[in-house]
């Protein structure tokens, strides 16, 4: 197993905790997207007109466009239409109920405490290679994107297939695969030291602060008892959520206390925050009072 040399110190702590998850959190920093990742590249020799009328038709399921699209692309949304046996749409209601209780007190605990974990991870490399959110106005409308995607998500209905929280996930990894593939053709990037880029561990380690850690807080700003089916539910949005993403389901748990467990063992594993988390939880900061 290679492991990124920056994170050999932490593996060494986080595996004596949890062997087994400390492996699949290291080996999943050297893997990107293997469904969406061969899609851009599939559309880079396109237009960017014709790039964006296949993945409008695809989004819209329009099949006479999709017949002239590449085979890769055509086959990513076919296995996204149909959602794994274990989504259950029921079950997350409560989860919606609970959001749209206290819609901006979870944004406030997403922008204020989860995302500034989350970017203390080596992600915050990525981010400074394609300058999201580190320029000012940049990083205010980045952010009310962020805050737009996870509104849709919890709507009723946001993640059937015609739902806006559906495509604008699935939208956001295929932007995902697009800054990955610009971000490795970089001669400075160091995939020895880093692994690849916006990596599959590093996406497992932001779906467990989006949805576990954001739980965490609520609890701490609201002294809020959240009942087992609201906990339940807001797990199980996320959850499909990251299946959708095509995050690896060894990184995408059902339970609360899973998505804790697997966001502690993957900061052991990080090294240091480095420059890019601290620019990031500046900008953060700044960009607050504007979303909430």
């Amino acid at each position: 197993m290679q492991i990124p040399a920056d994170y050999t110190e932490g593996y060494e702590k986080a595996r004596r905790v949890d062997p087994d998850l400390a492996n699949l959190y290291v080996q999943h920093l050297n893997i990107g997207d293997p469904d969406a990742d061969p899609v851009v590249d599939d559309m880079a020799s396109l237009s960017q007109e014709d790039s964006a009328n296949f993945i409008k038709a695809a989004m819209e399921q329009n099949e006479t466009v999709m017949r002239d699209a590449p085979e890769s692309l055509r086959t990513f949304f076919t296995r996204l239409d149909t959602p794994p046996d274990w989504f259950d749409p029921a079950a997350t209601l409560p989860g919606s109920e609970l959001f749209y209780r206290f819609p901006y007190v979870f944004t406030a605990s997403l922008v204020g405490a989860g995302l500034i974990e989350g970017f203390s991870s080596g992600i915050a490399k990525s981010f400074l290679y394609t300058g999201r959110l580190f320029d000012g106005n940049q990083g205010v409308r980045r952010l009310k994107q962020n805050n737009r995607h996870q509104v849709e998500l919890f709507l009723p209905g946001g993640l059937e297939r015609q739902g806006e929280g559906w495509k604008l996930t699935v939208r956001l990894r295929l932007v995902h695969a697009q800054i990955r593939r610009l971000i490795a053709a970089q001669p400075d990037w160091d995939a020895d030291a880093w692994g690849v880029p916006i990596s599959a561990a590093h996406l497992g380690l932001a779906n467990t602060v989006f949805s576990a850690r954001v739980l965490h807080y609520i609890r701490r700003l609201l002294l809020l008892r959240i009942s087992a089916e609201e906990r339940d539910g807001f797990m199980h949005i996320w959850r499909y959520q990251g299946y959708l993403m095509g995050i690896p389901d060894v990184l995408v748990f059902p339970t609360e206390e899973e998505a804790n467990h697997l966001f502690d063992i993957g900061l052991m594993c990080e090294p240091p925050p480095p420059m890019e988390s601290i620019a990031m939880a500046n900008t953060l900061i700044n960009a607050a009072p504007t979303l909430v």
